[in-house]
């Protein structure tokens, strides 16, 4: 899904998922936050990124459920505040998704659920998304 929209929104990287699905972005229909998990092929421990992340649902899903190191991104203090109420314990950055403060290739994936429509520029998240990912090897 992530992959049209790169396309559509002309970003630099428009094949970022067609090798492997590292970026899961989801509309909230029943199920569809489980099958982009499925499609990302991650293992538990992996570093994961919720762009975003708001109260910190998805977050706490992807660390309670999944095994995931998660780590939550958003620009509002006040829904930071209540993420830190359901799970104190869960990384959280207070940071705009457009400059994103981790380093180059941290990450195995990138969940940004309901977030591009409320970017002033989501050609920049897009490619802030690019930039965190590890690179993708593929074995034969």
């Amino acid at each position: 899904l992530l992959a049209d929209q790169a396309r559509v929104l002309g970003a630099e990287h428009p094949d970022t998922l067609t090798t492997r699905n590292n970026i899961a972005s989801w509309l909230g229909e029943s199920g569809q936050p489980e099958r982009a998990l499925a499609d990302c092929g991650l293992s538990q421990g992996d570093a994961v990124l919720d762009l975003g992340c708001g109260q910190g649902a998805t977050a706490v899903h992807l660390r309670q459920r999944r095994r995931l190191g998660v780590v939550g991104l958003d620009r509002s203090t006040a829904l930071l505040a209540e993420a830190r109420r359901h799970q104190a314990l869960l990384p959280l950055v207070c940071a705009d998704a457009a400059a994103i403060p981790l380093s180059d290739g941290c990450l195995a994936a990138v969940c940004c659920e309901c977030v591009l429509s409320l970017t002033e520029d989501p050609c920049q998240v897009l490619d802030e998304c690019w930039r965190v990912l590890a690179p993708v090897v593929a074995s034969c």
